[in-house]
């Protein structure tokens, strides 16, 4: 979503420090229409005094930062402040009044600025429950609105209507609305016990509960947050079948969210068989409507040829849509293709541009990547200094391809002092993880004690984890190892299957050495 990107980039350049929480008060009088029972005259006036509060909150703290912007960044960025506020800080009512023709509400809340925009910087990180944060408070802050909007709308044509049987069906689809409204706070209570908003305390049971009554009462958000729940095992037991359920049940009523996750359910199986027939179906429901995951997913599947037949040039078509929104992985899948020239004329310069995009949001291939193109001066200008900073950001991330990288930074003292300990501490971070270049570089540094403590069975170990990989110098290595007995029991046999293995691979000095024990 473009304009969470937007005010974070805003807010990295112009945070300031407030030293106090402010508080808001508003009260507001709702006057109630033909159809309006107590209960939706009180869901009104709250649902009206939350907006006067929160936009309060959002103009107050926007005045704060000091940037001079456009009216429609200045709008976006008021909006992405409201949906936080409203996510995070509780309404608390502080006097109310019925007389049953109206209803009287005073309400305050109390904001932190520093905390809520500490909060939207910290949504700018790729870690999945932050994006899953971030699309849950803006879908929230939208479907309140529209239930708003909508019942405002049938009031005003419950008074303007002169037929009886009019005023009769509006009032029925008003009394509809005002139970979606009521289904929806569910929704959100179900929320605020799983992220612990609003003065919750954090509890993942009481979440399931509260999501599961909004979604056995129809509610699409909440029946893909509850699936969501479902697949992952939390607050509830992990049922890959009860989550295809609740999914199915919001795909059907259009949630494009909950189409794309079925669709990548059915496409990878998981926890469900796999079906590209049905993955298909469902991420067409969901590209239909603009949705950059779903779009993403199709990119995915023209680039494979699973689902469909195998088209690049669609694949990068699907790939810029997403990219367009800011989809990191997109954005990543398009920088790749221009790195590699496929579906598009090879760019270098618009590899980079896009693997910055996606690096800027924390995605740790991107970040990769990026280094990489700054280590050999492709699409930028060569900085080894550069490589190592995007290096090193995935590498902490826990990508076993960077740790590899920035180790060899470390080995070779490239953009970095020249440190063979930490060369060794991040070869046995990528080792751990079944990389099998840094397996084979271990062991060789165990065996000559290279920042490390001299252990030969600790190089056989990790270079016979290399060798079972398909590393063939680590093959190769094996067969010496046990044609001489170095660290191991000698045993021609075993060096032959591992020369043998190294060979087929085409390695010259294995295919001698083969050919010298046959």
């Amino acid at each position: 979503m473009k304009q969470w990107l937007l005010l974070t980039t805003i807010l990295i350049s112009t945070f300031a420090t407030w030293a106090d929480t402010k508080e808001f008060v508003r009260d507001y009088t709702y006057v109630a229409g033909e159809a309006d029972s107590k209960i939706s005259s009180r869901q009104m006036a709250m649902q009206e005094i939350k907006r006067e509060l929160l936009n309060e909150i959002g103009t107050h703290i926007y005045s704060t930062i000091n940037i001079s912007e456009s009216s429609k960044v200045e709008t976006d960025a008021k909006q992405e402040i409201r949906a936080m506020t409203a996510g995070f800080v509780k309404v608390d009512v502080l006097e109310e009044k019925w007389d049953g023709y109206k209803i009287y509400i005073k309400a305050k809340m109390i904001a932190d600025p520093e905390d809520i925009l500490n909060r939207i910087k910290e949504l700018a990180s790729n870690d999945e429950e932050k994006i899953r944060l971030k699309e849950q408070l803006y879908q929230n802050a939208k479907a309140f609105e529209a239930l708003r909007l909508e019942m405002l709308l049938l009031k005003k044509a419950l008074v303007e209507s002169k037929s009886p049987k009019e005023k009769e069906k509006l009032a029925l689809a008003f009394a509809e609305k005002s139970k979606d409204l009521t289904v929806h706070e569910m929704y959100e209570k179900g929320l605020d016990f799983y992220w612990g908003g609003k003065g919750e305390q954090q509890n993942y049971e009481q979440a399931a509960y509260w999501l599961k009554k909004a979604a056995e009462q129809g509610n699409a958000h909440a029946q893909t947050s509850l699936a969501n729940l479902y697949i992952r095992g939390i607050g509830v037991q992990k049922s890959g079948t009860k989550a295809e359920y609740w999914y199915l049940k919001a795909a059907e009523q259009g949630n494009a969210n909950a189409q794309a996750y079925l669709a990548g359910m059915y496409y990878v199986g998981n926890s469900v068989p796999q079906d590209y027939e049905k993955a298909l179906y469902w991420v067409e429901k969901a590209t239909a409507q603009g949705y950059a995951g779903a779009q993403s997913l199709l990119g995915l599947m023209y680039s494979d040829g699973q689902a469909v037949q195998k088209n690049d040039e669609l694949a990068v078509h699907w790939y810029q849509k997403a990219a367009d929104q800011d989809y990191d992985l997109a954005q990543f899948g398009l920088g790749h293709r221009y790195n590699i020239g496929q579906g598009v004329q090879m760019n270098h310069v618009k590899a980079a541009y896009w693997y910055q995009k996606a690096a800027y949001q924390g995605l740790a291939d991107a970040q990769h990547f990026l280094g990489i193109m700054y280590q050999g001066g492709r699409g930028v200008q060569k900085s080894h200094v550069n490589a190592v900073y995007w290096i090193q950001k995935a590498a902490s991330q826990g990508l076993a391809e960077a740790q590899t990288s920035l180790a060899y930074a470390y080995h070779q003292g490239w953009g970095v002092e020249h440190s063979s300990e930490k060369a060794a501490y991040w070869y046995q971070k990528a080792a751990s993880q079944g990389d099998a270049d840094a397996q084979f570089v271990f062991a060789n540094m165990l065996f000559n004690g290279d920042g490390v403590q001299q252990n030969d069975s600790q190089s056989v170990y990790w270079n016979k984890k290399a060798a079972h990989q398909g590393h063939a110098v680590a093959q190769y290595l094996e067969g010496l190892r046990y044609e001489h007995g170095q660290g191991v029991l000698r045993d021609v046999n075993i060096a032959l299957y591992w020369y043998e293995k190294a060979a087929k691979q085409g390695n010259e000095e294995a295919i001698i050495a083969y050919g010298r024990l046959l």
